[in-house]
């Protein structure tokens, strides 16, 4: 019973493994789930008109030659004959104007999340890759554990994955539709999926050492309910304090979830 108890546990971790191609750009570059392939990735951005990331390739000399020059004129490209440029346009080119005023200067390779992304856009796209990134080792790591299961565990492992999939993205969407109005809704969605991801997460934890037993019996779901949405809105708080110092961010009415119980 306790097994089984575990099994279920740990699948409500599970989520839906990172969706990776041989066309998607980033999973060339960054090596997602495969391996780093430079020229791969810089053809793709190329046919993609990702121009930042092809300046930042030839900057970094990834997949071709540094070509600072060739930099530029990608970097012209990407602003498509318009002279306004946007808080990531303007690190990027004020990086590529250092390379020029001084091409002999020892290289530091460019990162795109730690260099250039300064828009609200680009910092939900870096704090993606980044959630991405770590749901992939959480991914592996229950693959592992599913391995150590009993056979016979394993149909309900995979149904339980299943299910918390669901639940993991209905909770995603959730809270983008209740910030929808919020520059940062995109940020309070990725927030709330890794708020339910890493619950779960301490919970395992806590199986896994071995510091607990199984439940002594079911619990009461107004109690759960509670303490999910206490556990809720002190993450809200959390993310409004960085994101919108000294704004308050009413989170009285909000919920972690629907209350709908199956």
């Amino acid at each position: 019973m306790a097994q089984i108890g575990l099994a279920v546990c740990l699948l409500l971790l599970a989520a839906s493994p990172i969706s990776l191609s041989a066309r998607n750009c980033d999973a060339l570059y960054y090596g997602e789930a495969q391996p780093k392939d430079f020229a791969k990735a810089l053809a793709c951005y190329r046919a993609q008109a990702i121009w930042e990331m092809v300046a930042i390739m030839q900057l970094n000399g990834e997949g071709t030659a540094v070509d600072v020059a060739g930099a530029r004129a990608t970097f012209k490209r990407s602003l498509g004959g318009q002279s306004f440029m946007d808080a990531d346009a303007e690190a990027l080119d004020a990086i590529i104007k250092l390379r020029e005023t001084n091409p002999s200067a020892k290289r530091v390779d460019i990162d795109f999340c730690g260099d250039v992304a300064q828009t609200t856009p680009s910092l939900g796209y870096c704090q993606r890759r980044e959630e991405n990134l770590k749901l992939a080792d959480a991914y592996g790591a229950l693959k592992q554990i599913r391995a150590r299961l009993d056979p016979g565990l394993r149909p309900a492992f995979d149904r339980s994955a299943t299910s918390f999939r669901s639940f993991v993205k209905a909770e995603g969407e959730r809270a983008y539709q209740k910030y929808i109005d919020g520059s940062i809704r995109n940020q309070f969605s990725m927030d709330q999926e890794a708020l339910v991801r890493g619950n779960f997460m301490a919970a395992i934890q806590t199986l896994v050492s071995g510091t607990a037993g199984p439940p002594s019996g079911p619990r009461p779901l107004a109690e759960a309910d509670k303490e999910l949405n206490a556990i809720y809105r002190e993450g809200l708080r959390s993310r409004a304090s960085r994101l919108q110092p000294g704004v308050a961010v009413d989170v009285t009415r909000a919920r972690s979830r629907p209350p709908t119980y199956a």
